[in-house]
């Protein structure tokens, strides 16, 4: 039975992001982030390979210092030592005025989401910029499981929805991850409908079903609106009758007690494969 501690420890926290390929390609790493500082302000891309070694890609996008891209050919003449595939992002066009790099800009974009669940490797970003280049955070559901408290937020990899994800594949139950952009929820019709709606329509296709409860059961989430007033963008699972889990923007994800969020709190829902009696 999964236990979820109430003390989120410095040990869990320094493994937010590391997850395995920075710890496990040291030398990888090293070559990976002095190739990627070599080519700022341009985005740099390449292969985390076995063995520990790495191999730098040329990036191909007609917009480099935005965006990357590598010839297919260079991935499928080797695909078969590819452990991961990383590429950096850099100061650019859609910096603030000091050139820094704004906060959330190592979070994954639709299309890398997209581009890594069509690869089935992990994928890793790094933000480097003329000063410094970090390690990169790694995500892709052949990593082991993050620590459920205690992480930090970034959107695609550690938000709400892909907490309440890894809550279930804990329980043995599985769905898709959703390839989303940033702030997604804001993205909204005339007549007042979200354009793409996580919560609603997409958590139907995945198995979930609304319930109706006078209290809550362990493994029912809910659906909220944080900060959005028109769609429901927000989500967390009980771990028991009365606590839950949940991930907020810009928070580390942390366990409440339901009466807090009550009036918040829009509707339940349940996996279907998810047993009543937990």
């Amino acid at each position: 039975m999964l236990t979820i501690p109430s003390v989120v420890s410095p040990a869990s926290l320094a493994c937010a992001h590391d997850v395995g390929l920075n710890s496990s390609h040291p030398k990888a790493l090293a070559a990976w982030k002095a190739y990627a500082h070599l080519h700022v302000p341009n985005e740099a891309c390449g292969f985390f390979l076995r063995g520990d070694r790495f191999l730098p890609v040329e990036n191909i996008s007609e917009t480099p210092d935005r965006h990357f891209a590598f010839n297919s050919e260079d991935y499928r003449q080797i695909a078969d030592e590819i452990e991961g595939i990383v590429h950096s992002h850099t100061p650019g066009p859609d910096k603030d005025q000091r050139g820094e790099l704004l906060k959330g800009d190592n979070a994954p974009s639709k299309l890398d989401m997209e581009c890594q669940i069509a690869s089935d490797v992990p994928w890793g970003i790094s933000v480097v910029d003329a000063d410094h280049t970090a390690d990169p955070v790694w995500w892709g559901d052949s990593l082991p499981i993050r620590p459920l408290l205690g992480r930090v937020f970034l959107h695609g990899i550690n938000d709400c929805y892909s907490l309440v994800r890894d809550w279930h594949r804990l329980q043995g139950v599985y769905f898709d991850d959703v390839p989303r952009d940033n702030e997604w929820w804001k993205n909204v019709s005339d007549d007042g409908h979200a354009e793409f709606d996580l919560y609603v329509d997409l958590f139907e296709s995945r198995g979930f079903r609304r319930v109706q409860r006078v209290a809550p059961k362990k493994g029912d989430c809910f659906i909220a609106r944080l900060h959005s007033p028109l769609v429901r963008n927000h989500a967390g699972v009980f771990i028991d009758d009365q606590q839950f889990i949940h991930h907020a923007g810009q928070q580390l994800s942390l366990r409440q007690f339901g009466h807090v969020w009550q009036p918040k709190l829009d509707f339940i829902v349940r996996h279907k494969d998810l047993p009543e009696t937990m």
